[in-house]
């Protein structure tokens, strides 16, 4: 997963389309390719190309969580700007999207389109002390890099982000957190929390293997 620091605003409410997906959750600033076969999902792209408007990600419950239908589908996600998409002869598209700001579901619609569409408003973090978030995201930060090698930690740290909330996402997308886990992460009501919720799921390093070869860039 690659790591991008350019994230752009979005008005306070909008009608959305969505894409609910079992394994991603997006967090600002991430990037994230995907690939695009449905027909539905198509025509989304199709639309998403057209209007240069952003489309919206949310993480959807496995079926062996025992969920059906819209039950399984969060109503907390994040947009997804289209950075690059690439068409293939057979029709499908490899895309490549950055995480930008998260939004609450205010009412799906699945008459409209064929893909799953939404009013939504946007939900940025509340602002609360600041400072707290700087000192608590630089000891997770430490404390999650202690847990790879030492040429790892160089790249880690040269690659992490000045921006503290584009730190968290740095830091979540290469601790490899399950689905619900980054909903927590998404879904803090502020950067402080955030924080404690990656310092709940800071790896014990007698249990861990991190990766000797992946980083967010």
């Amino acid at each position: 997963m690659l790591f991008h620091a350019g994230v752009r605003g979005i008005l306070d409410t909008m009608q959305l389309p969505l894409f609910p997906l079992t394994h991603l959750v997006l967090l600002p600033g991430m990037v994230q390719p995907l690939h695009i076969f449905e027909p539905r999902y198509r025509e989304l792209l199709a639309r998403v190309k057209d209007t240069e408007e952003p489309f919206g990600i949310l993480h959807m419950s496995p079926l062996e969580e025992g969920l059906e239908g819209m039950a399984r589908i969060s109503t907390v996600g994040s947009l997804a700007h289209l950075i690059r998409s690439e068409t293939h002869e057979d029709g499908t598209s490899t895309i490549l999207i950055l995480g930008g700001e998260r939004f609450r579901v205010l009412k799906f619609d699945e008459t409209r389109y064929s893909y799953l569409s939404a009013e939504v408003e946007m939900v940025p973090l509340e602002q609360t002390d600041p400072e707290d978030a700087i000192v608590r995201g630089a000891d997770v930060f430490e404390r999650f890099a202690q847990n790879f090698s030492p040429d790892i930690q160089v790249r880690l740290r040269e690659n992490q982000p000045t921006d503290t909330l584009l730190q968290a996402s740095f830091v979540a997308g290469n601790m490899q957190l399950q689905g619900d886990q980054m909903q927590q992460v998404l879904e803090a009501p502020d950067l402080s929390e955030r924080w404690r919720v990656l310092e709940r799921f800071l790896p014990d390093p007698n249990d861990w293997q991190p990766p000797t070869d992946r980083t967010l860039n």
